[in-house]
């Protein structure tokens, strides 16, 4: 026996209103899950910004700002803190070297090449 059944001679007809469509409210489980994803996305977003945005020398700008003091803020640190020899036409290699420190915030570095089997830039 099924609880659906009708019986054969019953009218398909009724007399009662249809009740309006009215949205039913969202289980609580339902909301949580509509939080829980909607975080997943705002981390994931957040995350994808911070690694496509990040700064790898974030704290040497922020040391340098605090201390003032770094290499490149000392008076004449180009003819003081920086050593070697250029070989004539190479100069745009200590240049090069200078703006390491200047622009690139470098804390250390040293460089030396051979052309032609001759020693040409030596600088640390």
């Amino acid at each position: 026996f099924s609880a659906n059944r009708t019986h054969p001679n019953a009218q398909a007809t009724s007399t009662m209103a249809t009740p309006p469509l009215t949205p039913t409210p969202t289980s609580s489980s339902g909301m949580a899950a509509a939080i829980l994803s909607t975080a997943s996305a705002l981390l994931i977003t957040y995350g994808a910004y911070q690694y496509l945005t990040y700064d790898q020398r974030w704290w040497w700008k922020k040391r340098s700002s605090q201390h003032g003091s770094e290499v490149c803020h000392q008076p004449s640190w180009e003819k003081t803190l920086i050593h070697g020899t250029v070989s004539p036409g190479w100069e745009r290699v200590r240049d090069e070297f200078v703006q390491n420190f200047r622009i690139r915030g470098d804390l250390g570095a040293a460089i030396c090449v051979y052309h032609g089997g001759e020693k040409v830039v030596d600088l640390w």
